[in-house]
C-alpha cells in the first residue's frame, strides 16, 4: 500500500475465540486498534511475498491451479 491509498474494501472474517483474544491482545501490545493491526499484519505479510507475484508476471505464468 503506497502513501496515497485509503482503505476502501471492508472484510468480513470469522475466528476463533481464541484467535480473537490472541490477536486482540497482540493489537493491545502494539498499541494499535484491532482494525489497525489486522491490517498492518496483512501487509507486512502481502509486501513480503510480493516477490512471488513478480516472478510470476517475469515468467508469464499463471497461478498454479487445477484447472
Amino acid at each position: 500500500m503506497n502513501g496515497s491509498e485509503k482503505r476502501v474494501h471492508g472484510v468480513k472474517i470469522w475466528m476463533t475465540d481464541s484467535q480473537f483474544m490472541t490477536v486482540t491482545k497482540l493489537a493491545y501490545l502494539d498499541d494499535r486498534p484491532l482494525g489497525d493491526y489486522l491490517n498492518h499484519m496483512l501487509s507486512l505479510h502481502l509486501f513480503g511475498h510480493e516477490y512471488r507475484l513478480q516472478a510470476m508476471d517475469d515468467d508469464g505464468q499463471k497461478a498454479n491451479r487445477a484447472e
